[in-house]
């Protein structure tokens, strides 16, 4: 399933998504209302006990049966402390705080991951429009916290870019301890105007972005920032281990070199739209090919690239790449 939804359990409100499931509305709804026409799924905690059939304090975290997935399934075991949020409190929860229709809202996997988005207001990089969204994402594995961040992304080639979370990106964390309620309701209440003060800074952030002019020279120093090579293998190890080690560096760095010439491809000119005033030879440009590259061009699955654009290694690339072209251009 590449596009790794929980069955059809995707909605978005005017515009569908490449997949082409879920649910398409033409007005905007509550998250509580959406989530209801999805055909709704619980998770609950349940006790645990040992075969002699004595109790214990450990719990699994479980998601009740539905008509497309008719058994329960265990998402994972969980302390005696650990503060269970089911989708429908998430729901509410949003609709009472952010007081906002959801952009988007859907699950994943067999419904261990849920999230929900809404839309914030368009900002401008030169000519260049840009989409922001405040996402919550709530995953039932028992041992992630939830989170509510700010997304932004390219209206063009809709490519979702993550912010380097200390110098642009709010982000929030509610882990699962006995306040999780009242810490996501608390955090949530008044998030959407935060959020827009917030992406107003991240406006900024990125107009300095096109403002930077990337040369030739300076180019390839930038990319390698980005995409460092690891640090060679030791040998202080018998020799199948040291072959072992000098295999995997030498694949990570053939990896690695692919990305790095991929880039520079991108943004000398084989990007999608990277060709706009605001992108042409510029940082913002640069951060583009970046996020292109690691969200659409590299060949992963579709399954890899959704998880990991905002969770995994390419999240951390984009981070990455926020950085290295901010250090640059707040230097100048």
């Amino acid at each position: 399933m590449s596009h790794d939804l929980f069955g059809e359990r995707f909605l978005s409100n005017r515009q569908p998504a490449w997949h082409g499931l879920g649910l398409i509305v033409p007005e905007g709804v509550s998250a509580t209302e959406a989530f209801s026409r999805l055909t709704p799924y619980d998770v609950e905690l349940q006790g645990l006990r040992l075969e002699s059939g004595k109790k214990i304090e450990q719990r699994a975290v479980v998601r009740q049966p539905v008509p497309d997935d008719p058994e329960e399934v265990v998402f994972g075991i969980v302390g005696k402390d650990y503060t269970l949020i089911p989708p429908i409190d998430i729901c509410r929860i949003w609709d009472d705080a952010v007081a906002r229709p959801v952009e988007t809202i859907g699950a994943l996997g067999r419904g261990e991951i849920l999230f929900v988005s809404t839309y914030l207001p368009e900002f401008d990089i030169k000519g260049d429009p840009v989409e922001s969204y405040l996402l919550l994402t709530s995953p039932y594995s028992g041992w992630e916290a939830l989170n509510i961040r700010v997304t932004p992304v390219r209206v063009k080639c809709r490519n979702t870019l993550i912010a380097a979370k200390q110098q642009s990106s709010e982000v929030y964390r509610v882990v699962h301890d006995r306040t999780a309620y009242s810490r996501l309701e608390s955090w949530l209440s008044g998030i959407y105007q935060r959020a827009v003060q917030r992406s107003e800074t991240l406006a900024s952030f990125f107009n300095i972005f096109a403002d930077l002019q990337v040369q030739s020279d300076t180019l390839s120093e930038m990319i390698n920032e980005i995409y460092p090579y690891p640090t060679p293998p030791r040998e202080n190890a018998p020799k199948d281990v040291v072959e072992k080690r000098m295999m995997y560096y030498l694949e990570n760095k053939k990896i690695l070199d692919k990305s790095r010439l991929a880039v520079q491809e991108l943004f000398e000119g084989g990007g999608t739209t990277l060709d706009t005033p605001a992108c042409r030879g510029t940082g913002w440009g640069l951060y583009n090919a970046v996020v292109e590259w690691e969200d659409y061009r590299m060949t992963k699955s579709e399954e890899a690239r959704a998880k990991n654009a905002l969770f995994g290694d390419r999240a951390y690339r984009k981070e990455l790449a926020f950085a290295v072209v901010a250090d640059r251009a707040l230097s100048k």
